[in-house]
């Protein structure tokens, strides 16, 4: 169901009431009658479900250590690998050179008359 923003800050509450007994329904907020936001119910998900789905992960990791083999060492050493897929984190780039370090706030150098 459309809703123009204004109506939907006089009738939030009476939204929020609606959501809770009915949380399948959707309200689209507008603004010049161009949809900007939708409220929904919130979803609920029950507790632990990310540790659980986490474990099992762990577990088929276990059984088969082939199909990632980069999973020992620390990720941050192979995490072109883990963002751009192993194809990416295998050519290598020369590091840049680096040049000597200045200091944040030098002091003012001295001049001699």
């Amino acid at each position: 169901m459309k809703i123009p923003i204004s109506e939907a800050r006089q009738k939030l509450p009476l939204l929020v009431r609606r959501l809770q007994k009915h949380p399948g329904d959707a309200y689209e907020i507008t603004v010049r009658n161009e949809v900007v936001a939708r409220l929904t119910a919130a979803v609920v998900v029950e507790p632990g479900l990310a540790a659980t789905s986490l474990l099992k992960l762990g577990d088929h990791w276990e059984d088969s250590p082939d199909t990632l083999p980069l999973l020992h060492g620390a990720v941050s050493e192979h995490k072109s690998a883990y963002l751009y897929g192993e194809s990416v984190a295998k050519k290598k780039v020369a590091p840049k050179p680096r040049g000597q370090r200045v200091p944040r706030h030098a002091p003012p150098s001295r001049r001699t008359r």
